[in-house]
């Protein structure tokens, strides 16, 4: 009876300690989904602010020249008329000058005498 006992005690011993090593492994495989679906994420928002991306949606980035470099335009009020910029697109590139610049928000809704015709 004893041999018993100290067998159950040493197989209940064994089997925690397996089970102890055990367990961080059986959990790996679900933080490696967390951690791909993480990097996904981070991919797509790095894929969707890249320029080649922004370009392909058909936008332009505009760059005044200095010093044999191009620095982006952020704001109307860093130009005025007369300036040689560039204007950036998918495939190719316009050299072009400013001919004039509003401030503030465009409004891009139709104009009313354009309705009534």
């Amino acid at each position: 009876m004893s041999l018993y006992r100290i067998l159950e005690s040493r197989a209940r011993s064994l089997r925690s300690r397996m089970n102890a090593a055990r367990d961080p492994l059986a959990r790996f495989p679900s933080r490696v989904v967390r951690e791909r679906r993480q990097l996904q994420a981070v991919a797509a928002t790095l894929n969707a602010v890249s320029p080649l991306s922004v370009l392909s949606r058909g936008y332009a980035i505009a760059f005044f020249r200095t010093r044999n470099r191009r620095k982006p335009i952020l704001d109307s009020a860093a130009v005025s008329a007369g300036d040689p910029i560039e204007v950036q697109l998918k495939k190719g590139r316009l050299e072009c000058t400013v001919d004039a610049k509003t401030m503030g928000v465009e409004s891009v809704w139709p104009d009313h005498a354009a309705r009534e015709i």
